[in-house]
């Protein structure tokens, strides 16, 4: 049986082509990707495996063909060649999970490898195998999962260059984290690192923050950070220096955010400075 139809993912039109010889079946999906400059290549994905209509359920090996992420994520548009193993199912949710990833190619102009898995359950459950990405000296590794009590997942990313995921921010960036509780109230743990990042015409030199914060009403929150002043372009600098004749040039102070005494303590002389948020019982 061959079978052909015009479905929209994304927001992108494409192509999927079916055979059926008994219990097996291949699929093929093709579609278009635009190019800056007006042409066009076609970006191709490939399947093979099987296709149970009465479970509802599929598993294929799929090689991919000039994959653009920008399907994905708008910001990140590039290039990514390789193959994975999919599972995907309906029931008794909506289901899919991607295994032995081994892509490679380009993300936002850099060269890029992907490896390791990943899988969503419904619509807010998730599983992350060391889902690993490789550009020269940078990575980013995740692993963890989610349930419905919570999740658990771990950050370890070192960048050298933050556009490779962020656009428009410039700078190097070192974190470890384990993160737990919920998408609505999440908990980190670990430390983070940044080095000459500039966004909006500011440049931070130095900044380093390390301790225990949650988005929760409850939450500990514990960070030590230490940083160097930033330098601002022009604009940014006029600004400073009207906010310095308004206020004078040397402050100190302590400000209370709203709700369960939460207190940040800081000197604001423009000289390297040491911080610390902690909770404060009322």
């Amino acid at each position: 049986m061959t079978a052909a139809a015009p479905p929209t993912s994304l927001g992108r039109a494409g192509e999927l082509h079916r055979r059926r010889h008994g219990p097996a079946a291949s699929a093929r999906a093709r579609a278009p990707r635009a190019h800056a400059g007006g042409t066009r290549a076609a970006a191709r994905s490939r399947g093979t495996g099987s296709l149970d209509l009465q479970s509802r359920e599929t598993s294929l090996d799929v090689t991919a063909t000039r994959f653009d992420p920008v399907w994905i994520v708008g910001a990140w548009p590039g290039r990514l060649d390789g193959t994975a193993r999919l599972r995907a199912g309906l029931a008794p949710e909506p289901n899919a999970a991607l295994d032995a990833i081994a892509l490679a190619g380009e993300l936002r102009g850099y060269p890029v490898t992907l490896r390791g898995a990943a899988a969503v359950m419904g619509s807010d459950r998730y599983r992350l195998d060391a889902l690993r990405l490789d550009s020269g000296a940078n990575r980013v590794v995740l692993t963890g999962r989610s349930t419905a009590s919570g999740s658990t997942s771990t950050v370890d990313a070192k960048l050298d260059e933050l556009d490779l995921l962020v656009p428009d921010v410039d700078g190097a960036l070192t974190a470890k984290l384990a993160i737990d509780g919920t998408w609505q109230e999440p908990r980190g743990d670990g430390e983070i690192a940044l080095r000459n990042v500039t966004y909006a015409g500011v440049t931070v030199q130095r900044l380093d923050v390390r301790g225990a914060a949650g988005l929760a009403a409850d939450a500990r929150v514990d960070l030590d950070g230490r940083g160097r002043r930033a330098r601002a372009r022009p604009a940014a600098r006029e600004r400073a220096r009207r906010h310095r004749r308004r206020h004078g040039r040397r402050a100190r102070g302590a400000h209370r955010a709203q709700g369960r005494g939460r207190r940040l303590e800081r000197r604001g002389d423009g000289r390297p400075c040491r911080g610390r948020v902690a909770r404060h019982a009322r």
